[in-house]
């Protein structure tokens, strides 16, 4: 069998799909159990696709339908063959433009010729011309035609103002003057400016001292200035309206440069501003007045209590020179006087107090019993300090007590509430016991050695009396007091070579009676 098909895309035939055009056979067995040969004759029919690129204004109408923004639209048809056809449109929409001009002209620039319009007055015209899409543009103008203005000006200013530069001329004296200007439109139309200027005349600056000097902390005059037309006019800046007809008083609290400023007004016109600088110098900075306190014996060096470095400074007390500051022993006020390189003054003053000498008072040399407490006698201080302090219950009063077991010698070291000292020492002979202990012979001789003839007393508190009789019981010497001593003269006339009779009488320390007999020899 031969079977004839046409169709669109593809086609299925016992079981095969096919989707080109030809001629396709099988073979089967027919019902009479013979081959059988089958033919399809297939011819396969395309679809068809077409686009449509269309540009127009405002809108477009395609297949019936009005399209009027741009954009790409698609429709579906069955072509010749029966098949699909796909329709494209590629649509471009073109639009109408609109303008406004606004233009101002002058009166010689009319009549105006605008897009083949004539215009001879103020107005509004439009015109409707093809845009370079090819649609529609419709342009509208907006004409001005100003007018030539005039104006005038009276300008009053004072000589020290000169030039007055007023469009570009610069002008000296007064008058009137004119000038033809583009207005204020800029259309280049005429404007004409008058002006009428008046030169009031300045004063001349007032008469001043222009540079003061001053010290830091000077006494300060106030400001003056001499002209025309007092008042005069004072600022403290070169430029400002703020002014005083007072005069300033410059102050000198901190060193620096001051500016100060003066004018006077002749009641037109003020005259330029003189400048007055005022310089304060600074001081040299001496320390504080000041007291100082310097032990008796020593010295005081006054220049180290300020700083000097760099100025020119002396020294005086009492109106006189002071050329050694460095070593004063004598108290009393000095002033130092300091100048520096600006020849500013500065002054100190130290008041030198010389401390009372200070003794220190150990006591007489004096004897003690061994391992007896005995109290040492201090003077002369506000502290005490003693050594060697072992033997002492206190070695930081005045009057420690002491046990001691052989001579010694103490030093005393007083000091007083400013802290000036002295020394002084005691000696301290130890003996076993309280008692007297009398030599044997003296010799009073002058030479300073074993003049005298005394007990020497241990533990004793009284001393009754100390008596010395010659051989024939005659009374030569007596004393009851315990630091005497018998000079071998009797009437102030030297005795002879003998043994004299001595008896001492006393209380010791515990209260009792002590006596003691004897003989002395008097050698010569």
């Amino acid at each position: 069998s031969t079977t004839a098909i046409s169709t669109c895309v593809s086609y299925t035939w016992n079981g095969t799909t096919y989707s080109s055009s030809n001629s396709y056979t099988k073979m089967f067995t027919n019902a009479a159990g013979c081959d059988s040969t089958a033919v399809l004759s297939l011819t396969i029919k395309q679809p068809t696709t077409s686009t449509t690129a269309i540009s127009t204004c405002v809108s477009y109408t395609w297949n019936g339908t009005t399209y009027s923004s741009s954009n790409s639209y698609t429709k579906m048809f069955t072509n010749a063959v029966g098949c699909d056809s796909t329709a494209v449109l590629s649509i471009t929409i073109k639009q109408p433009t609109t303008s406004t001009t606004t233009i101002n002209v002058c009166p010689a620039q009319l009549p105006y010729n605008w897009n083949g319009v004539i215009i001879n007055a103020t107005g509004s015209q439009t015109v409707h011309l093809t845009n370079a899409a090819g649609c529609d543009s419709s342009a509208t103008l907006n004409l001005t035609v100003s007018s030539t203005s005039t104006s005038f000006n009276t300008a009053s200013i004072c000589s020290i103002q000169l030039p007055y530069v007023w469009n570009g001329q610069n002008l000296n004296i007064s008058g009137d003057y004119s000038i033809t200007l583009p207005n204020a439109n800029s259309q280049g139309c005429d404007s004409i400016v008058r002006l009428h200027l008046i030169v009031n005349q300045s004063p001349l600056n007032p008469s001043t001292t222009l540079l003061i000097t001053y010290c830091q902390f000077d006494l300060s005059s106030q400001l003056s200035a001499s002209g025309n037309y007092p008042p005069m006019l004072w600022y403290n800046s070169p430029t400002g309206l703020n002014n005083t007809t007072n005069a300033p008083y410059p102050s000198t609290n901190l060193p620096g440069t001051y500016q100060y400023y003066v004018s006077q007004n002749n009641g037109n016109c003020e005259s330029p501003r003189t400048n007055i600088k005022v310089v304060v110098n600074s001081k040299p900075e001496l320390q504080k007045d000041t007291t100082l306190r310097i032990c008796y014996g020593t010295t005081a060096n006054l220049q180290i209590l300020f700083n000097t470095t760099g100025l020119n400074f002396s020294w005086t007390t009492n109106n006189t020179p002071v050329y050694n500051p460095y070593n004063i022993a004598i108290g009393g006020i000095y002033q130092l006087i300091a100048t520096n390189s600006a020849s500013c003054i500065d002054t100190a003053v130290v008041n030198l107090i010389i401390q009372p000498k200070v003794i220190a008072n150990a006591g007489n040399d004096d004897n003690a019993s061994i391992n007896t407490p005995y109290q040492l006698s201090g003077s002369g201080g506000g502290t005490y300090l003693w050594s060697p302090s072992f033997v002492l219950d206190n070695p930081t009063l005045a009057n420690p007590t002491a046990i001691l077991n052989s001579d010694t010698r103490f030093y005393l070291t007083v000091k007083d509430n400013w802290g000036c000292t002295d020394l002084d020492s005691v000696l301290i002979k130890v003996y076993n016991g309280q008692s007297f202990y009398v030599p044997n012979a003296f010799t009073p001789d002058g030479d300073g050695l074993n003049d005298l003839f005394r007990p020497t007393y241990v533990g004793i508190k009284k001393l009754d009396y100390f008596r010395v009789y010659n051989r024939y019981g005659v009374l030569i010497f007596e004393t009851n007091d315990i630091g005497r001593g018998w000079d071998g003269r009797y009437k102030g006339v030297r005795q002879n070579l003998d043994n004299y009779i001595f008896i001492v009488k006393a209380i010791d320390k515990f209260g009792y009676d002590k006596v003691m007999k004897g003989n002395i020899l008097l050698l010569r």
